[in-house]
């Protein structure tokens, strides 16, 4: 008699017809057992079922569930070959839908019911439950993979015939799993079922939000896209009104899941969407209700600001909304509307009004009960901040005890009314609130926009301009992408804009205009002392006007090290006030806010900001002098961190603006234009000037001689220490002999080095300034290092780090002072072929800048540690820190140690035959050298070029290196070893030598 087995899903064994009922589990447990596996020895299977039973009484207990087996099934059932083995006997006639399934996963998928023994368990077996679950998760592995790929194939092959079904078990299998919703996406596509899209996504955004804090993947975002666009299309061809709208797809979604949930029952009765001016609420909530104009009746209340003051407005409108359904008496209409008028009139005169209120709200809940019918509805109350006090407590009531198919939708500009805020608490509280917030548009969702508005014109560098003019406000954005398709200058101000913008100043008062007029003047963030400095109100008043203009989305404010700030939302809005100041009007509050500002440097902890606000004010103001004093202060501050080798942390505002720098050739730019207005001010007889150029040629000079532009760099710092001698100027002088110094070390001459260490050093020790005197100490110790004198020099650069770490402050600021002082101990150790004590010093050198952040310094100190690590021949090493100063030169323009790194990058090319490559090094660190007059860096690069060109063949000569056809190696070698230092280069001296 045939004998069925049925495994997946809930366990069945039939002899014939005849379902088989065991008298315990443990048989039932063994024949399930015996059936997959087919064999298992006594002594395991008696384990398995009695885990906690002798062993003795185990094997007892299974020859009962063996004489059990038999007499239900069938006596032939189990085979004992011996004593110890128990087989299943194969020979009878019997049929498991798991092996049927397993065979053909395809066209058996049917008999996949349910999970493999769904329900069953034994207690207290724990091997015998691992063996349960293991399979189980093998099949219904195996199941889902099966079935995915088979609904896969479907779809590909467009036979959708139980496809939607099959997605369904599958996502029921696993809901996480966003194959199936791209899968089931996919199906809805072919079928135009475009709706369905958009409820299944928004669906799939909110669990995998909830569950996971993602959002679906980029093929189930461009499905999306696809319908949302085909919806829009098919509107837009009904509606040739159609406002473009895109950008707000998560929103949407979520809109269309709360509705949608709404009709199936949801508790949801309310949407409130907040967001300042501009930002697409009314078009989100407009595009949301296009989906549903066929299932639900709409009706907007809008609330006025002109009428917050007058209570009841918001309840009224809302009446007045119901008048246009035809099931309401209009005479009880208006007799409510008289109700509410003569509530109105109470409250003006100040009479007590809260028994008319309580009757009021029961004669809208009566109203409200005649809504419980067939028909969904929503009231959209536009504007809701400007709602009144007793219209947001009696709208909560009525929504809490509404029971009708009626949704209420709120638009709200960020920050509401404390009524609003209350309302939106307490329906929060009861869950039948659903919120979004509406934010700018991202940098992303901006270019999609302005990508499907523009089409074919789209371009990168015009989209760059929307956005920064727009700021991600939609509303902008609509109006400069309008711009740009129709080729006018993109971020003027047209009627739509102007309008827009003046919408939001209609009720303010003479204090706040007057208030945002002076505001309107700042370049950025404007201090909180400033403010109330700069205006003629008391500080309590001031800050209740700022208060509401940050209510109402013009302002913002921020804190940053202790400090209040506050700034426009959108620059676009300051430059309309802006625009509204007459000529005379902007001179004169320039000037005034940047001889305060002059005065308030504790105002703003970020120093390149401030000098920024200051040149902006005077330059606006026309104070042609100041100007150039702030200019010439903010390119001080790019040299100091740009082109300063070993920065002093206080003077470049570190950590504030970490990656600041300017290219040598806007510089070179800003240098003529400063020239030009400084010989304007020399017209003027400025009595000042004298300093204004000291500062002006030092700067010049100190830049010049960085850039490899000597003659010209040293005749502006001669003229400095010259100027500055006359005017007694010690700062000037002191500074003008380290660019002198700074020469010296970049074109490797120390003879004449010492004076100006020496002329320094005195200055510093007359004038007491201390850290002045550990960074000569530090040169000093530079030029005996230069000298060879390695023993002196050490105890220099030693002495000056003590210097530098007298005090915390001190060692932070001139940490990278430190820093290369510990990088010339490091060369020391180099010259006395210490390499593990030079890399000791090179990584505490290392360690300082990448700390601070220094990128100038860093590269350095890693290159010095990538030629450290190629003595040694640890070229994995060399090839690290090579690379990684390499990175770091990117970021920078100028030419110093650049020559140095190419030749090394070429002798670790040639160790790996690249030839190709140490040709592009050889012609980047020939074209370096030229730039910089720097006999170091053109002897290493003469001395890889000797190494290289001598292990190379003729023939690879002529191929890779035809500009070195007509070098003698011998003269390569007689260069490099007449430019190479005999006392900081010697691991390359002696290479050439040995050769």
């Amino acid at each position: 008699m045939k004998i069925t087995a049925k495994l997946l899903g809930v366990p069945e064994i039939y002899v014939g017809e005849k379902r088989v009922k065991f008298s315990y589990l443990k048989i039932e447990a063994f024949i399930y057992y015996l059936l997959i596996e087919k064999t298992i020895s006594r002594s395991k299977m008696a384990g398995l079922l009695w885990p906690e039973d002798s062993e003795k009484t185990a094997k007892k207990n299974l020859r009962n569930v063996l004489y059990h087996s038999r007499k239900n099934i069938d006596k032939d059932l189990i085979l004992t070959p011996n004593n110890t083995i128990l087989q299943l006997n194969q020979d009878l006639d019997i049929s498991i839908d798991l092996e049927e399934y397993l065979q053909d996963p395809y066209s058996k998928a049917q008999l996949f019911q349910g999970e493999f023994l769904q329900g069953f368990s034994l207690r207290d077996c724990e091997e015998y439950e691992r063996w349960v679950y293991n399979k189980r998760s093998k099949y219904l592995d195996f199941y889902y993979k099966n079935l995915q790929e088979k609904v896969s194939q479907s779809i590909a092959d467009k036979i959708l015939i139980n496809v939607e079904g099959n997605l369904q078990k599958l996502i029921d299998l696993d809901n996480l799993d966003e194959e199936n919703y791209r899968l089931l996406m996919t199906y809805y596509l072919i079928n135009n079922r475009h709706k369905k899209i958009l409820e299944l996504y928004s669906d799939l955004a909110i669990l995998l939000k909830r569950e996971l804090a993602i959002e679906p993947g980029p093929e189930i975002k461009k499905i999306y896209e696809e319908s949302l666009e085909k919806i829009n299309k098919d509107q837009k061809q009904k509606d040739q009104s159609y406002y473009f709208y895109f950008g707000r797809e998560s929103e949407l979604a979520q809109l269309h899941q709360t509705i949608s949930a709404f009709k199936k029952g949801s508790k949801i009765k309310s949407v409130y969407v907040e967001g300042e001016a501009g930002l697409g609420k009314s078009a989100l909530l407009e595009r949301a209700y296009r989906d549903f104009s066929r299932e639900f009746e709409i009706y907007n209340i809008p609330c006025y600001e002109f009428e917050q003051d007058r209570i009841l407005n918001s309840i009224k409108m809302f009446v007045e909304a119901l008048s246009g359904l035809n099931k309401f008496n209009k005479l009880d209409l208006e007799d409510l509307i008289r109700k509410i008028f003569s509530i109105q009139n109470l409250y003006k005169n100040k009479r007590e009004i809260e028994p008319d209120l309580e009757n009021l709200e029961k004669d809208l809940e009566r109203l409200l009960k005649n809504l419980d019918d067939s028909v969904y509805r929503i009231f959209n109350f536009e504007d809701i901040h400007w709602i009144d006090q007793y219209s947001a407590r009696l709208l909560t009531s009525l929504i809490l005890k509404d029971r009708s198919k009626t949704m209420f939708f709120f638009t709200a500009r960020s920050k509401s009314n404390d009524y609003v805020e209350d309302m939106i608490l307490i329906l929060d509280k009861y869950g039948i609130l659903d919120s979004i917030s509406l934010k700018a548009l991202s940098y992303e969702d901006g270019e999609k926009y302005v990508k499907k508005a523009m089409g074919q014109d789209f371009t990168l560098e015009k989209y760059q301009k929307i956005y920064k003019q727009a700021q991600g406000n939609p509303l902008f954005m609509a109006v400069f992408t309008s711009q740009a398709i129709e080729e006018k200058e993109i971020g003027v101000f047209n009627d739509r804009l102007v309008r827009a913008i003046k919408s939001r100043f209609t009720s303010f008062n003479k204090e706040e205009k007057d208030l945002l007029d002076l505001l309107a003047f700042f370049k950025g963030p404007f201090p909180l002392d400033i403010i109330f400095r700069l205006t003629d109100l008391d500080q309590q008043r001031t800050i209740d006007l700022l208060d509401r203009l940050e209510k109402r989305n013009i302002l913002f404010e921020f804190e940053e090290d202790g400090l209040i700030y506050f700034d426009f939302c959108y620059e676009k809005i300051k430059d309309f006030i802006y625009l509204g100041s007459n000529q005379s009007k902007r001179k004169y509050y320039h000037q005034k806010i940047g001889n305060l500002l002059e005065e308030s440097s504790r105002d703003y902890k970020n120093k390149l900001k401030y000098l920024e606000e200051l040149t902006y004010h005077f330059t606006k103001a026309e104070d042609l002098f100041k100007e150039v004093q702030y200019n010439i202060e903010i390119l001080n501050h790019y040299l100091d961190y740009s082109h300063e080798l070993f920065p002093v942390l206080d003077h470049i505002d570190h950590g504030r603006n970490p990656n600041i720098y300017m290219e040598s050739k806007e510089m070179d730019s800003m240098f003529a234009s400063l020239k030009e207005k400084i010989d304007q001010i020399e017209k003027m007889d400025h009595p000042d000037l004298d300093h204004l150029k000291e500062k002006f040629f030092y700067m010049r000079g100190r830049f010049l001689i960085r850039s490899g532009n000597y003659q010209e760099g040293l005749e502006d710092i001669n003229y400095v220490i010259t100027r500055a001698r006359f005017l007694e100027d010690m700062d000037y002088m002191i500074n003008g002999y380290k660019q002198l110094i700074y020469y010296h070390i970049q074109v490797n001459q120390a003879e004449n080095m010492l004076t100006y260490i020496e002329e320094g050093l005195k200055l510093s020790v007359k004038c007491n300034y201390h850290k002045e005197i550990g960074m000569f100490l530090r040169f000093k110790g530079l030029y005996f290092l230069m000298q060879g004198a390695y023993d002196r020099a050490e105890k220099l650069l030693k002495e000056s780090i003590n210097t530098f770490t007298v005090t915390e402050k001190i060692a932070r600021e001139y940490a990278i002072n430190i820093a290369a002082a510990h990088s010339y101990i490091g060369e020391i150790r180099l010259a006395k072929k210490d390499y593990q004590g030079a890399q000791v010093e090179f990584s505490k050198a290392i360690k300082i800048s990448a700390d601070k952040g220094v990128k100038s310094s860093l590269s350095i100190f890693y290159l010095n540690m990538a030629k450290t690590a190629y003595f040694v021949k640890d070229l994995s090493q060399a090839k690290k820190y090579l690379n990684k100063a390499a990175k770091l030169f990117e970021s920078y323009d100028f030419y110093w140690k650049r020559p140095v790194l190419y030749s090394y990058l070429a002798l670790l090319a040639f160790e790996e035959k690249d030839f190709s490559a140490i040709r592009k090094y050889f012609d980047l660190a020939k074209d370096k050298t030229k730039r910089m007059d720097d006999p170091r860096s053109k002897g290493t690069f003469e001395f890889a070029s000797y190494i290289i060109l001598k292990s190379t063949d003729q023939k690879t000569k002529n191929l890779y290196f035809p500009s070195f056809s007509q070098t003698k190696l011998e003269d390569l070698k007689k260069q490099g070893l007449k430019n190479l230092d005999p006392y900081r280069d010697v691991y390359e001296r002696e290479k050439l030598m040995e050769e």
